[in-house]
């Protein structure tokens, strides 16, 4: 499956795995990859050291493009953004704020970034700044940004036809919202996951 967003980040499928705090680490991060979609490792509030292993042990499980997600309102926010670079992560997802200040370190590297938006004017700053892409994220997104649901903000960021836009979809049970998505013309999904108590199963099944 070809889309834009396959060929700016080298995968197989229009997905990418959400950057979900003490959640997305190394071993789900390098499954999702393995399997042909994204996979990302959440910074969040992670010491440096825990963070530079997990990139590292990634690197190891996988030779297929992942990401690691930063939290900006995070305390080690600016710490984390040099990892990026010193590990040479090859894609940066941001989100709770605006990576502006960042921007142009990671282009220079050659980083694909890609900022969480929720709204139409963080779009449009994102793309003067230098995104790759966005992800237009939904109030519904965990609760805790923005002022529109999902929905209606995905075609109103798609209007920018400079950027790729996607939607952002966590605990997803049906297919219908997969189907939605693509009638609204977003490049990408990223998605989340529900969490059930078992026998791993990442490497069989993704």
């Amino acid at each position: 499956m070809e889309t834009r967003i396959t060929k700016l980040l080298g995968c197989k499928y229009p997905m990418i795995q959400g950057g979900m705090a003490w959640i997305a680490e190394s071993t789900l991060a390098s499954a999702v990859s393995n399997a042909g979609a994204v996979g990302l490792i959440a910074g969040g509030s992670a010491p440096i050291d825990y963070l530079r292993d997990q990139i590292r042990t990634c690197k190891e499980k996988t030779k297929n493009p992942f990401g690691v997600n930063i939290m900006l309102m995070s305390p080690n926010a600016d710490d984390l953004a040099q990892l990026v670079i010193d590990e040479k992560v090859p894609i940066v997802t941001t989100g709770a704020g605006n990576p502006g200040k960042y921007m142009e370190a990671w282009k220079n590297v050659g980083i694909k970034v890609i900022p969480v938006v929720p709204s139409v004017a963080l779009a449009k700053r994102m793309e003067r700044a230098g995104a790759d892409a966005v992800i237009a994220e939904g109030m519904e997104g965990g609760g805790h940004i923005g002022e529109l649901t999902t929905m209606p903000l995905v075609p109103q960021v798609q209007q920018r036809r400079r950027l790729v836009a996607h939607q952002h979809v966590r605990f997803e049970h049906e297919h219908r919202a997969q189907r939605e998505q693509l009638l609204l013309a977003a490049g990408e999904l990223v998605r989340g996951v529900v969490g059930v108590p078992g026998e791993p199963v990442l490497g069989q099944h993704l």
